[in-house]
């Protein structure tokens, strides 16, 4: 594995350690993390591939803050959840935005079926709609940044 494998590696998991902790614990992932991962993923995007690299890192991150945005409009996701998938798919090249979908949607099965098992299993209700408390809701990031951090462990040579 290059050294420009493991940096990426490296700084989507710190990324994604922060990013988990702080959905976990507030259910709030804040807009500099999201500014930060998508800075970074520009910019190794530039550097190990050019203006090329970078234009098919940029569109597929634009087309994520869009979805992200419909998604959010529509009440599907939270806001954060838009803003830091968009910022994780900057680190990717548009052709592998399949595989980031693909390892966040499953990512977020796993989270989904576990989230909701154990409080099935703790007797506690479980709550949808857009009022309910912010300890009730899925934090989402967490499947996010364990899908982003399995998306680059399959794309990185």
């Amino acid at each position: 594995m290059t050294q420009a494998a493991l940096a990426t590696l490296l700084a989507l998991g710190l990324a994604g350690l922060t990013a988990s902790w702080l959905d976990w614990r507030h259910r709030r992932l804040p807009n500099w993390l999201s500014a930060m991962l998508a800075v970074l993923g520009l910019a190794a995007a530039f550097r190990y591939g050019g203006i090329d690299l970078l234009g098919s890192h940029l569109i597929h991150g634009a087309i994520a803050l869009c979805v992200g945005i419909i998604l959010h409009a529509i009440g599907w996701i939270g806001g954060g959840d838009g803003k830091y998938y968009a910022a994780a798919a900057c680190w990717f090249a548009l052709g592998k935005g399949i595989v980031l979908l693909f390892c966040v949607a499953a990512s977020g099965l796993l989270l989904y079926l576990s989230w909701f098992g154990l409080r099935r299993l703790r007797g506690i209700e479980i709550a949808i709609g857009p009022d309910i408390a912010d300890s009730d809701k899925l934090p989402y990031g967490l499947a996010i940044a364990a899908g982003s951090f399995a998306a680059a462990v399959l794309t990185l040579q």
